[in-house]
């Protein structure tokens, strides 16, 4: 029997610059779940938080993501917070808004 994951609502996306489309479409591909909160965060305070817990794990004993993800979420991560400036605490962020 077959499974399977029912894709997630990517219509909040709707919001984010079309070229940064490819960057979502490729972390849907393998981390559905990461992309529908990116999704769902987008415009918000939250998706800086969520994406800096996401990339840089606290909790250790993760595998971690291909680097093509890692690159992916920063450049989201970059034109978010260009997008949408906000105070960034984090010093390795700031010089990557930059």
């Amino acid at each position: 029997m077959d499974i399977k994951t029912p894709a997630p609502d990517l219509q909040s996306a709707t919001a984010m610059p079309t070229t940064l489309k490819p960057e979502l479409l490729l972390i849907l591909q393998s981390f559905p779940r990461v992309a529908e909160q990116i999704s769902r965060l987008w415009g918000t305070i939250d998706l800086q938080d969520y994406l800096n817990k996401t990339i840089f794990d606290e909790r250790g004993g993760r595998k971690g993501f291909p680097v093509p993800v890692v690159m992916a979420l920063e450049r989201i991560f970059e034109n978010h917070s260009k997008l949408f400036p906000q105070k960034i605490e984090d010093p390795f962020w700031e010089g990557m808004a930059k």
